[in-house]
């Protein structure tokens, strides 16, 4: 078996494998060549360690040898009868106890790492909790030839919106009525630096059409490099009757852009006469990060790693979302800190973790 545990264990190893091998020499004095297989590389450095006396690793025991990648090891010649045990090296970023791979908040400042991974919603006010634009500044537009108003949610879970566990208000929705059918009714704006070059980014929004009948209703969406006034990709271009006023639903894609330094918009385009039957609702509109190495502030540490990803000087735990106050954090331990340029001190929420790695003060698993 190669369930791993965590007792038992030689002074300066974290981790091993419950199977041990007992071990009967009768005089063979040889070197020994041995392969293990289905061990974890990636995350750990294993070793052979092995103890004469009896199976209590704790003490007395000697370490062989690493295996290689293969799973391969060379013993010395004139190991006697004893016992072999696979033991680990492995990281522990924030010294909690729990090793970063099993660890859901590798730098305990109480935001899961799998948000720290991926950016949150890029796209201000996504469900259109107020109106959209006003004020302008949200990164909204409309052009002159289309309506809007909100009307109540419409009420789809999933998709990434949910992922991010948003959550969608009422009123929310927004009707964009393409009277001008020639130009995008609707569009928002990132400014330049905001999507970086060469990641991936994913891209979802909830649309339902304004009539059960849409049968000659076609919807375009592209992504714009508002600086060239050049389309980057098309993310959706098709007939929506079936997302018709019945039957709402989720529409996503991906995609890259080619130069960080740009201006680009997202942009809705209806292709329709400008009547009730080509009028949609959008909703959850999501732009997100698909980069598992997401480095927001450039300083070459993983924001999961990093206490502050934004080096605004101000502690990720206090900026996550669990009401974290100053009084509440203490002195990093382990290898994480806040990184070059940041202002604020190295702190997290401790050592005190429940099984999965989270600090006591954070209600998640």
């Amino acid at each position: 078996s190669t369930v791993r545990v965590s007792t038992n264990l030689a002074p300066g190893f974290i981790t091993r494998i419950t199977r041990l091998w007992r071990v009967q020499n009768t005089n063979y004095s040889q070197a020994l060549s041995l392969q293990f297989s289905g061990l974890d590389h990636t995350n750990f450095t294993w070793n052979l360690v092995w103890k004469s006396a009896d199976a209590n690793f704790t003490t007395g025991a000697t370490t062989l040898g690493t295996l290689n990648s293969s799973g391969q090891i060379t013993i010395p010649a004139g190991i006697g009868s004893g016992f072999l045990s696979l033991q680990a090296l492995g990281v522990d970023s924030d010294s909690d106890g729990v090793l970063d791979i099993d660890d859901l908040d590798d730098d305990n400042d109480g935001i899961l790492d799998v948000n720290e991974q991926k950016s949150l919603n890029l796209v201000t006010n996504g469900a259109f909790d107020s109106d959209p634009f006003s004020p302008a500044t949200q990164g909204w537009i409309t052009n002159s030839g289309s309506n809007y108003f909100q009307v109540s949610p419409l009420s789809l879970t999933g998709g990434l919106f949910s992922d991010l566990n948003l959550v969608d208000g009422s009123p929310d929705s927004v009707v964009l009525i393409s009277q001008d059918n020639t130009n995008p009714a609707v569009g928002y704006i990132f400014p330049s630096g905001t999507l970086k070059t060469a990641v991936n980014y994913d891209f979802a929004f909830d649309v339902k059409g304004g009539a059960s009948t849409m049968s000659n209703a076609v919807l375009l969406v592209d992504i714009w490099d508002v600086t060239t006034n050049s389309q980057v990709k098309i993310l959706y271009n098709n007939n929506i009757q079936s997302f018709n006023s019945n039957s709402p639903g989720i529409i996503s894609n991906s995609f890259t852009v080619p130069d960080g330094s740009h201006v680009y918009a997202i942009r809705w385009h209806g292709l329709g006469a400008g009547t009730w039957d080509y009028d949609y609702y959008i909703d959850r509109v999501v732009v997100r990060n698909d980069d598992t190495s997401l480095d927001t502030d450039g300083d070459g540490i993983l924001d999961l790693l990093d206490l502050d990803s934004d080096n605004d000087g101000c502690v990720d735990a206090i900026e996550g979302g669990a009401g974290i106050t100053s009084s509440q954090l203490v002195t990093a331990g382990g290898s994480v800190t806040v990184g070059t340029g940041s202002t604020a001190s190295n702190q997290n929420l401790g050592t005190t973790v429940n099984a999965n790695g989270v600090p006591q003060f954070v209600t998640v698993p």
